[in-house]
């Protein structure tokens, strides 16, 4: 600030800047770094953002989560801190969520009192700004140091959050939430429509765009998987501190339909494969006949030769300098899609973990 005539800094009425520290009085008053709730996905008094296709099961997946987080236990393999959590639910009927509960306490028992509970609608509309209600439902809860799932950020308010405009204003009071309770904040949210093919999951496709996912410390993104009803892709794509083995690495994520539950499954080597219908490859059904090939079973790897002997018994795959070309052309597409692994030159290995995804009849 500049000073007058007589070298005198003016006084400011009625105002107030910014708090200004030293380096040593920040690093001593925040000298503990927060702690991650849920390994990668949830840092304390952070935001997260889960976001996924319609119909994935987001809504399975945050009252898996809201369990594991009130009762301690690892959420699909990661580690888990126990911690209070309120769930407010502007997807399902009050009548719904108790359906819903019921599954879940065969798997996780009750909670502690006071450790997990529930906001419904009752009345209440969605599509209206539910802002103010949900900070004077966690004031008058008196939540802190815990968790807040808001299910789901689109039904939570009357503004269009896919625009930019009208979804910053959303966030600051997801922000004054966040600052003035000290719980962490988990965002349900929406992957935007795409017509044909499921998309790479990657932040560009979440509904509300960069605004959103700069905004937010953690995103974790689900999408359907061509290989199959019971199996999904996962993928987190944003943690803003702390080391993450599996940033932007796709993994499975196994739906056991009887207690309605995600396991992490294994890493998916190429997550295009699971975007196209399986129905428009013919060279899944290749693959899976040469896995199931009855010469190939003890033999732990494989050359273009041998594959070829397979390809021999099918019809157009007779052993011509031109279909010799196509072999060597559809092994680089089955390495390429994480089918087959190349070990060496003309040394392949069939992965059976992917394969027997695509064999819908097991």
């Amino acid at each position: 600030m500049s000073s007058d005539a007589n070298g005198k800094v003016p006084k400011l009425k009625n105002k107030k800047g910014y708090t200004v520290l030293d380096m040593d009085t920040i690093m001593n008053k925040f000298d503990k770094p927060p702690e991650q709730i849920v390994e990668h996905v949830v840092v304390e008094k952070g935001v997260t953002v889960i976001a996924g296709t319609d119909g994935v099961g987001k809504t399975w997946f945050a009252l898996q989560m809201a369990f594991c987080i009130a009762t301690g236990k690892d959420l699909i393999g990661f580690k888990t801190l126990k911690r209070p959590v309120l769930v407010i639910q502007f997807e399902l009927s009050p009548e719904q969520l108790a359906d819903r509960l019921k599954l879940f306490r065969k798997s996780y028992g009750t909670a502690n009192q006071g450790f997990l509970d529930f906001a419904v609608l009752e009345g209440d509309l969605i599509f209206t700004d539910a802002w103010e209600k949900v900070k004077t439902t966690v004031i008058e809860k008196k939540l802190r140091n815990g968790v807040i799932i808001i299910d789901n950020l689109y039904t939570s308010t009357n503004a269009d959050t896919s625009n930019n405009q009208y979804l910053k204003p959303v966030l600051q009071k997801v922000d004054q939430i966040k600052n003035e309770t000290g719980n962490a904040i988990v965002l349900i949210a929406h992957h935007n429509k795409t017509d044909g093919e499921e998309s790479l999951l990657n932040k560009d496709i979440i509904s509300g765009g960069k605004t959103l996912t700069n905004y937010v410390s953690n995103v974790l993104q689900i999408g359907n998987s061509s290989f199959g009803a019971d199996y999904r892709r996962a993928k987190i794509t944003k943690v803003r501190d702390g080391y993450c083995d599996l940033l932007h690495q796709a993994f499975r994520l196994d739906w056991n339909p009887d207690d309605c539950l995600f396991d992490r499954g294994g890493i998916i080597a190429n997550e295009l494969a699971h975007c196209k219908p399986i129905t428009d490859r013919w060279e899944y059904d290749i693959i899976i006949g040469f896995s199931e090939y009855e010469s190939f079973k003890e033999r732990e790897y494989f050359n273009r030769q041998r594959f070829w002997e397979y390809l021999s018994t099918l019809d157009g795959w007779d052993k011509t300098p031109s279909n010799e070309t196509k072999v060597t052309r559809l092994i680089n597409r089955l390495v390429s899609w994480g089918l087959v692994n190349k070990k060496s030159h003309n040394q392949y290995e069939l992965n059976n973990d992917e394969i027997k995804l695509l064999n819908t009849n097991e």
